[in-house]
């Protein structure tokens, strides 16, 4: 697999919405039960900001460890300017990228162990990711008419 870093678009749109799923109450494509845990006693900015930052690090060291070259993304979060229309499918995708271009054995495989906080925020984008993808599904027609049991 090769590595790239997302641009500062991508992990402000993250950003965006992240606190959009930290702060939405009724299920409907933005609710996240596990982002509403993870935020539940915590202050919404100040954790969605770390939580963006230890994703970006996380990228940086696969990239760093996959082509032997030190990066350090610098990017200013931003919530208000996106370059894009807030969109749970552009939401996923590219929550998508930022979590395939974490590679966590790439990281391990030098030496870097991952802490239990970095993997907890990885693990936390993945469930996320799932969140996401289960509400668009849940979105179809045909799923919608589909049936738990005859």
């Amino acid at each position: 697999m090769s590595v790239l870093i997302p641009n500062d678009e991508v992990f402000n749109y993250l950003y965006k919405g992240l606190e959009r799923a930290a702060y939405k109450g009724e299920c409907d494509e933005w609710y996240s039960h596990r982002i509403r845990s993870h935020f539940k006693d915590k202050d919404i900015e100040t954790e969605a900001r770390r939580l963006v930052e230890s994703w970006m690090q996380l990228n940086d060291w696969s990239y760093s460890v996959k082509y032997g070259e030190e990066v350090e993304t610098k990017i200013k979060l931003r919530r208000k300017t996106l370059h894009k229309p807030m969109e749970v499918h552009q939401l996923l995708k590219y929550a998508q990228c930022v979590d395939y271009n974490i590679e966590k054995s790439t990281i391990e495989s030098a030496g870097h162990k991952l802490t239990a906080q970095g993997k907890s925020d990885l693990w936390l984008l993945q469930q996320w990711i799932l969140d996401i993808a289960m509400s668009i599904i849940g979105q179809i027609p045909e799923y919608k008419t589909a049936t738990w049991s005859e």
